[in-house]
């Protein structure tokens, strides 16, 4: 199977590990890694071409002229995944590395084994893993997680987790679009897979993998007014998608 792997970047000179991507990319000949830099105002983006530079065709580097957002940064990146060699799955995953890049082969065996349409990482704090979360955020998350259950529907215990992989063709029907909501385009991606192909089959088709290891970053882009504004946004996707 091949994989595109698409990382979102704004700003991220001072955090991306370089050094943890390219041994992945090495021991991992199957996939490809496309960064998109959103409008960077640090060295972000002549970090990521020194890098791509190094490994054609299996790094490649999508520039937008302007800041638009992580939702439409992801789609942009899929977009572009689409248009190169064909690939059986492809996923996204935040580019600080919050959910290491060595979860990828639990993800990668579950596909091969099952043929999921979706499979997302979902960070549940249990025995045996190492899932560490900042205690508001984590206790502000399972709130608004119970909001999207309640309202939407949706049986995802984790929406808002950024490691998820699409079959090929569910990527191109459910990131064709723009979406509304720049922080809860997590849970638009699951309305349309609803609103595509009927709740039965979205929820036979649709898999969460629970993380090993996962680990909240000091300095994460996501405060507490995201939280705040998460209602809002909410009650957009929702008179959108009624």
């Amino acid at each position: 199977m091949k994989f595109a792997l698409i990382i979102p970047c704004y700003n991220e000179a001072s955090r991306l590990s370089i050094e943890s991507y390219e041994n992945f990319i090495v021991s991992n000949p199957n996939f490809t890694l496309f960064f998109v830099d959103d409008g960077s105002t640090d060295q972000t983006l002549s970090i990521l071409k020194r890098f791509s530079a190094q490994y054609v065709g299996r790094v490649i580097v999508l520039s937008l002229e302007k800041n638009s957002g992580k939702a439409e940064a992801v789609r942009r990146g899929i977009g572009e995944a689409l248009s190169h060699t064909s690939y059986d799955y492809l996923g996204y995953w935040d580019a600080d590395l919050t959910t290491p890049l060595s979860e990828i082969c639990r993800f990668e065996k579950f596909i091969q084994e099952e043929s999921p349409w979706v499979v997302l990482g979902s960070r549940v704090r249990r025995a045996g893993a190492q899932v560490e979360r900042i205690w508001y955020r984590h206790i502000l998350g399972r709130l608004f997680a119970t909001v999207v259950k309640v309202t939407t529907g949706l049986l995802i215990y984790d929406t808002q987790c950024s490691s998820k992989f699409f079959k090929q063709d569910i990527a191109k029907t459910i990131f064709n679009e723009k979406f509304i909501s720049n922080y809860l385009f997590y849970v638009e991606l699951f309305l349309r897979l609803k609103r595509e192909f009927g709740e039965a089959i979205f929820l036979e088709k649709t898999h969460e993998l629970s993380l090993t290891r996962w680990k909240d970053i000091s300095a994460s882009k996501v405060k507490p007014i995201d939280f705040l504004k998460a209602p809002i946004e909410l009650y957009k996707i929702l008179k959108d998608y009624r």
